[in-house]
């Protein structure tokens, strides 16, 4: 018969046991999924952040200025447009353009913007980057090239140019060119 209390006893203590470990886990994984519940009403309730229709607008005019400086290009002078479009790059990229500027192929004797359409980019996902402070302008250019012998080439670009804010300004901080059909220049 002791043999038989003692089996009950544990028994009756694993069944106690196991129920106060349920109630234990259940309640910790409703603390959690209230945690969870918690964080995504307050990460919903955070109102989407817009672009303001003036600082858009001066971004664009801003995007605008820096494509007709970069992309214009003369052999004679090449890295004359670093001086041009400084007044709309951040500090880093300009030292960045003026310890490397770019290089463009012997043949192109100038390169000259034929159209310019901008916009301000609705996602930032090509590149990476949230509208906290910054913004991402999106450039399509049909750019004219002529060669060293006299040959004129439409060409398509893709520009994503991406604006910081800086003191009470946005200045452009990185580009990412690509060819008309995607891929990358």
């Amino acid at each position: 018969m002791k043999q038989y209390l003692t089996i009950l006893l544990v028994l009756g203590v694993l069944v106690v046991g196991m129920y106060v470990y349920k109630s234990f886990t259940n309640n910790d994984k409703s603390l959690e999924n209230s945690k969870i519940q918690k964080e995504q009403e307050e990460t919903d309730s955070v109102p989407i952040q817009r672009i303001d229709d003036e600082i858009k607008e001066k971004t664009l005019k801003t995007a605008e200025k820096f494509l007709e400086a970069y992309i214009n290009y003369d052999s004679e002078n090449p890295a004359d447009y670093v001086d041009k479009m400084k007044p709309y790059v951040t500090e880093e990229f300009f030292i960045g353009h003026v310890q490397n500027p770019k290089r463009e192929p012997l043949e192109v004797k100038t390169y000259r913007i034929g159209e310019l359409h901008i916009s301000v980019a609705e996602s930032t996902e090509h590149v990476g980057v949230s509208l906290s402070d910054e913004i991402t302008v999106f450039g399509e250019v049909h750019r004219l090239k002529t060669t060293t012998d006299n040959k004129e080439i439409e060409e398509y670009k893709e520009y994503w140019l991406v604006f910081d804010k800086y003191k009470n300004d946005y200045l452009i901080k990185g580009i990412d060119i690509q060819d008309g059909t995607g891929h990358e220049h």
